[in-house]
């Protein structure tokens, strides 16, 4: 529908439209009305129709569907594109029936999510129906990621290759499932030190919306203490530690699973097996007996009480 708002004359997207429940056309009537002069486009061979057509019901019908699309078109101009949107669910009734239908959920939530591509819309330079179709098929064109890592922990690369990693795999299984996990997956990127979110200039230059201003510290809500290198038969594990902690201490076991283990820093040990309490020195050999053994190249990490 919001192709043919934002131009009636394009053929394929205008045939989807009157064979869906917004329409109501059959495919004969559809036939019917293309027949008129298979040389023109679509729009104007239903507006012939409704001057030359013999069948009175479907001229009626032709009528009906023409004057909801030339209020939906009028809209387009005083509205904004989440109001437009709003507007063509409620006079369609275009949610409730993909609703009814099997798959139902995931297809109202497919629907709530061009809403909320239209608030983000909102926060970019451009305006108009035109770039917020581009907008949405530049989102559909979107095959690989790039996680950016050159100057960042291993901590930071490990979480959001990981939790990016899940999203996609839950995706592909059930988008239900991938809906399900949103809250986890903003949880576990809220994990690693970031400088909040933005689209950037993705779209075009930005706007004092779409560019954070105020604020250009960084968001550390936990802090890297170092990866699992060796796991002993005793149970210890040796790593390189990044930053202080000490025996006694909660912290977690990031697994590539996507499960975070909490354990408790039961014992320390320096390289030569003295035991200590703490590790302050930066990058110190030390051996660990936690309350529960990670697995080899498992992360530690634990909750930064300060952020």
């Amino acid at each position: 529908m919001l192709r043919i708002l934002d131009n009636p004359l394009q053929d394929i997207p205008m045939a989807a439209v009157l064979t869906s429940c917004m329409g109501g056309f059959s495919d004969e009537e559809l036939a019917k009305i293309r027949l008129m002069d298979r040389k023109i486009h679509l729009y104007d061979d239903m507006r012939r129709y409704m001057e030359l057509g013999d069948e009175t019901l479907l001229v009626q019908k032709i009528e009906q569907f023409m004057a909801l699309y030339n209020r939906l078109r009028a809209l387009k101009v005083h509205r904004s594109i989440e109001e437009l949107i709003r507007e063509i669910y409620q006079k369609t009734g275009y949610v409730y029936h993909m609703t009814a239908l099997p798959g139902g959920e995931v297809r109202k939530a497919n629907l709530e999510r061009l809403l909320e591509y239209a608030k983000d819309f909102k926060r970019t330079s451009y305006r108009g129906l035109f770039h917020f179709i581009r907008y949405v098929d530049q989102l559909k064109e979107i095959d690989s990621l790039k996680i950016e890592g050159r100057m960042k922990t291993a901590l930071y690369v490990a979480t959001v290759a990981r939790t990016y990693r899940k999203a996609l795999d839950d995706y592909y299984e059930s988008e239900e499932k991938y809906r399900a996990n949103m809250e986890w997956y903003k949880s576990e990127i809220g994990k690693c030190t970031y400088r909040q979110f933005t689209t950037g200039f993705f779209f075009g230059k930005p706007t004092n919306e779409t560019q954070i201003y105020d604020s250009n510290t960084y968001v550390n809500e936990y802090i890297y203490l170092g990866i699992a290198e060796e796991v002993r038969e005793d149970g210890l594990v040796r790593i390189e530690q990044r930053n202080k902690f000490c025996v006694g201490d909660t912290i977690e076991i990031m697994k590539p699973s996507g499960d975070n283990v909490l354990v408790t820093v039961e014992g320390m040990y320096d390289a030569d097996m003295n035991p200590v309490e703490s590790c302050p020195h930066s990058k110190q050999l030390i051996y660990l007996k936690l309350s529960q053994t990670p697995d080899q190249y498992d992360l530690l990490r634990v909750h930064n009480v300060n952020a």
